[in-house]
């Protein structure tokens, strides 16, 4: 009796397994550029490229308005510099959650120079992305938190 108990109830999970029941996975959101929404405190550090790298660290504030535009502050050091930048730039977000943007800043503060750079994207979800620095050469990582 004990075998046919086991049997039954061995049938019945590989029945709700076969059917969907607790084994399906998941739907995966989907994202757009309104996923990078609001403002966002960042923390980046790495080396810029170029035939003589230099390591950078900063922080900064970013607002992204949820259709593809951005723009910030950020504070960084480079060199033994401390350099202040206004950002301005453009970003894109695929169904999947990955995706680009691209940066432009501005700093008149002596030892620092302007420029631009592009970063691969993920919204990691809860409010936070993690960043990569395409620009060529550079090392240079970066996290961006929802501020609340």
């Amino acid at each position: 009796m004990i075998g046919i108990v086991k049997t039954a109830a061995a049938a019945a999970v590989s029945a709700a397994l076969f059917l969907g029941y607790g084994g399906s996975a998941p739907a995966q959101p989907m994202f757009s550029d309104a996923s990078i929404n609001g403002a966002y405190a960042s923390l980046f550090s790495g080396s810029t490229g170029g035939s003589n790298p230099e390591a950078l660290s900063g922080v900064g504030i970013f607002v992204a308005d949820g259709a593809g535009d951005l723009r910030g502050h950020e504070t960084y050091t480079i060199n033994g510099a401390i350099c202040n930048a206004k950002i301005s730039g453009v970003y894109v977000v695929g169904a999947n959650g990955s995706g680009s943007d691209s940066v432009k800043f501005i700093t008149k503060d002596p030892g620092c120079s302007s420029g631009t750079y592009t970063q691969s994207l993920v919204v990691a979800g809860g409010g936070q992305l993690v960043l990569l620095n395409n620009t060529k050469g550079g090392q240079i990582t970066e996290e961006w938190h929802l501020r609340r």
